[in-house]
């Protein structure tokens, strides 16, 4: 049974305050650096940028009907803009942040987020406006607290796109006494205690426990635990985390015995896709796909998920693939059998596969486009490739065993593999480049 008290938050409606004060940002317009027209940069007074975010002096070709008048604009792409304010966050009072949203004119629209966050908690959030090209957007996210949020901690706006480029400008923030102390918004739940969803005692599957979830918040003080009893289970459909607060989330079937929860899925789907949000554990699960298709556990857009050891993902097409700024950890599972990559990361993705197996896929463990994976202690056995990094990646390979691929270690593009103990023996080809030789676009194997 959850354990709930009623928060008031409201994300998309426009809320009444008493006293409206205004709290004051640092540089909200991003107009402190200074900028020639069509500049850019990641170093931004009083934000952090990560990835590819920053501040952008737009020109009249990104924002045609202004004349390239509007000046530095702070800018995410596949990445994200913080700010931690001077606000301390305080019960029974209404928090409104107003801010425009650009869409430039030569670049597809990206999906944006605008967050407040506070102690690692996502308190609300807006986006998914359609923005037409060259213009620009206003944007308002309300939150009314209540003394069951984070009181006390610092108030952080959160600035987040994906696959393309948002830009943000004039931001402003301030607050008032609630019309309705705690309240005049929506009544939203939060689970305050540890909590745990029977699957299938309590609901029929996994995506049914997490649409449960929905619209409820996550104390940072507690987890949810969806629990699947031991069977095999048919015919499934993609398994979708886009939790605010999927960190406080664990998705567990057997830790002991991964064969014991057996889920076979149907059709071109993924096993478990997780995006643009956090999985804290998912543990004890055998996975398999139909026919080579789809992708048996999907990191996307900024994802990042924790998985136990007992993990078997076999049958799909990739089958644990970290995209775009995603994270896994993954020590210790086995993903073999499966028709592209075993273990992949692309597009500035990291993996920490650390003693897992991959064997029988076309590339058994592949970093590619700035992608790193710390494959030490793996073993991969019978692939097209074992080990195997493109375009500037870079994979750690310690005590690795590699043995009966057609080529064992594969570095190019500019990549970088470094090995050292373990056994890369067996296999058609050992080493392309050979080890401490300088190759393709200076890709290098350095052998300790």
């Amino acid at each position: 049974m959850l354990k709930i008290i009623a928060l008031a938050l409201c994300s998309f409606l426009t809320l009444t305050a008493i006293g409206q004060t205004s709290i004051t940002l640092d540089n909200p317009n991003f107009d402190q650096d200074i900028l020639l027209e069509g500049g850019f940069t990641s170093t931004i007074t009083g934000w952090t940028a990560t990835s590819a975010s920053g501040i952008f002096n737009p020109t009249e070709t990104h924002y045609p009907t202004e004349d390239g008048s509007r000046e530095n604009v702070g800018y995410t792409n596949n990445g994200s803009l913080i700010q931690v304010t001077d606000e301390l966050l305080a019960a029974n009072t209404l928090y409104t942040l107003n801010l425009e949203v650009g869409h430039r004119a030569d670049s597809p629209q990206a999906p944006f987020t605008v967050r407040f966050v506070a102690n690692g908690l996502v308190l609300a959030q807006v986006g998914g406006y359609t923005i037409d090209a060259g213009a620009w957007r206003s944007v308002q996210l309300n939150l009314s607290t209540s003394p069951a949020h984070p009181i006390g901690y610092p108030l952080e706006i959160h600035l987040i796109s994906t696959n393309n480029q948002s830009h943000y400008d004039n931001i402003s923030l301030s607050r008032g006494e609630a019309s309705t102390p705690g309240g005049g918004g929506q009544g939203v739940p939060i689970i305050t205690s540890n909590t745990t969803l029977n699957v299938p005692a309590q609901y029929a599957d996994i995506n049914a426990a997490l649409d449960s979830l929905e619209g409820v918040l996550i104390s940072t003080k507690a987890i949810v635990t969806i629990q699947v009893a031991d069977g095999t289970y048919t015919n499934l459909d993609t398994i979708v985390v886009d939790h605010l607060n999927g960190k406080q989330i664990q998705i567990l079937g057997n830790p002991g015995n991964a064969a014991a929860v057996s889920f076979s899925f149907t059709g071109e789907v993924d096993g478990f896709q997780i995006n643009s949000s956090n999985l804290g554990l998912l543990d004890g699960f055998t996975l398999v796909g139909d026919n080579l298709k789809g992708y048996g556990i999907y990191a996307n857009a900024g994802s990042h998920v924790t998985l136990g050891s007992a993990i078997s993902v076999s049958n799909f097409e990739h089958g644990v693939y970290a995209f775009d700024n995603s994270s896994i950890f993954a020590r210790g599972i086995n993903a073999s059998n499966n028709l592209g990559q075993g273990i992949m990361a692309s597009n500035n993705a990291n993996i920490d596969c650390q003693g897992a197996t991959a064997n029988n896929n076309s590339s058994n463990i592949a970093a590619i486009n700035n992608s790193f994976i710390d494959a030490s202690n793996t073993t991969t056995l019978n692939g097209f490739r074992g080990l195997n990094a493109w375009m500037n990646s870079t994979i750690f390979g310690s005590g690795a065993t590699v043995q009966g691929n057609t080529i064992g270690v594969l570095s190019n593009d500019g990549c970088h593999i470094h090995i050292g103990g373990g056994a890369i023996s067996g296999n058609a080809t050992n080493y392309a480049p050979l080890v401490n030789t300088v190759g393709q676009s200076n890709s290098y194997i350095y052998k300790y």
